[in-house]
């Protein structure tokens, strides 16, 4: 897979990504028919259109604005980004309880993911953390009652945190800096209601 290289990890060898500027964000072989490969983002630039991921002739914008990420922190995402968006997801996230996810995510829940990781990127620059790998399980539990404090439904809950046992569980496929642990919600067997935060 380009934009993947081996890299030591855990004693293995394990591909590790680090894309070139100019590497395809997704294939073309993922791209609706007659899409333009030309068309296709490139991983250095800040606007991601997702909408060729989706196969429909009526599928509108889905587009990822790099800008919008801290900046210490928009380099991690897009890797993380990158992998999500070619990589079938881990088994890790397969095993979970309950677990229906898809082996490869589309368009809108790709950007959905990556939402949901922007606005845990800006949690962490409020609170002058800025890498991924000094996001220790405290700060991750912290980040699990914020959410929990503002009252959103534990659909929406679960699903934010859904979106960080992903980046969790890509961690081995990333540089060292942009790994996050095991998230206690993980840890705790995937019992959202362990952080208190099942309620509506």
């Amino acid at each position: 897979m380009s934009g993947l290289h081996d890299a030591a990890v855990a004693g293995g060898q394990v591909p590790v990504v680090d894309p070139a500027p100019d590497t395809p964000v997704f294939p073309s072989g993922r791209a609706r028919p007659g899409y333009p490969t030309a068309e296709i983002p490139r991983f250095g630039q800040d606007y991601w259109q997702l909408a060729a991921l989706d196969h429909r002739r009526t599928a509108g914008s889905v587009a990822i604005r790099w800008e919008r990420f801290p900046l210490p922190h928009r380099a991690s995402f897009k890797r993380a980004c990158w992998l999500l968006i070619n990589m079938a997801t881990p088994a890790v996230v397969h095993k979970r309880p309950g677990s229906a996810t898809k082996p490869m995510l589309g368009a809108k829940s790709i950007y959905s993911v990556c939402q949901t990781w922007r606005r845990f990127a800006v949690w962490l620059s409020g609170r002058g953390v800025s890498r991924l790998s000094d996001a220790d399980a405290g700060l991750l539990a912290d980040y699990a009652r914020h959410l929990h404090a503002q009252h959103h439904s534990a659909n929406y809950l679960a699903n934010q945190l859904m979106a960080l046992t992903r980046l969790w569980a890509y961690a081995p496929f990333l540089p060292p800096a942009d790994r996050v642990p095991m998230p206690p919600w993980d840890a705790a067997g995937g019992r959202y209601d362990l952080l208190e935060g099942a309620s509506d």
